[in-house]
C-alpha cells in the first residue's frame, strides 16, 4: 500500500487523480488525495472489472467519481488551452522519444508503468 511521502507519489497529496492506467488500487490513490480529492476513474487498460468497481465505488464513496467519458467541445478546450498557457494545469511527462525512436518508446510502455505521460515528438518539415 503506498501512502504520503512514498516515492511512487513523491509524498505529495492531490485534488484530482484521473486514473488512465488503473495500475494502483483505489485505496492506495484515496491515501494520496487531499482531504476533498477524488479519483476519476478513466481506462479501459483495468478490463470490465475496474469499470464495474470503479462504478459501485462511486455509488458508495464520495471520493470515487463515476467514469469518465470525453466529449470535447470547442469551448471546454479552450479553456483548458487557458489552463494550460497560464499554468494552472501542468501536464507530468516521464518521456520523450523522437518519432524513428517509436518502438522503444512502446517497449518502455510495456515494460513499466510510466509516471506520466511518453511523447512522441513529430518535427514538422519545413515548407520550401
Amino acid at each position: 500500500m503506498f501512502k504520503p511521502g512514498d516515492e511512487v507519489f513523491g509524498g505529495q497529496r492531490y485534488d484530482l487523480i484521473l486514473d488512465n492506467v488503473a495500475s494502483r488500487s483505489f485505496s492506495d490513490l484515496r491515501n494520496v488525495l487531499t482531504p476533498q480529492g477524488i479519483i476519476i476513474p478513466n481506462s479501459g487498460h483495468g478490463g470490465m472489472g475496474y469499470v464495474f468497481k470503479a462504478f459501485l465505488l462511486s455509488m458508495f464513496m464520495s471520493r470515487v467519481g463515476k467514469m469518465y467519458l470525453a466529449v470535447p467541445n470547442n469551448r471546454d478546450l479552450l479553456l483548458l488551452k487557458e489552463l494550460f498557457k497560464n499554468g494552472k494545469v501542468t501536464p507530468v511527462i516521464d518521456r520523450t522519444y523522437p518519432l524513428r525512436d517509436t518502438p522503444e518508446a512502446f517497449k518502455y510502455l510495456e515494460k513499466s508503468h510510466a509516471r506520466g505521460k511518453v511523447v512522441i515528438i513529430v518535427k514538422q518539415s519545413k515548407k520550401t
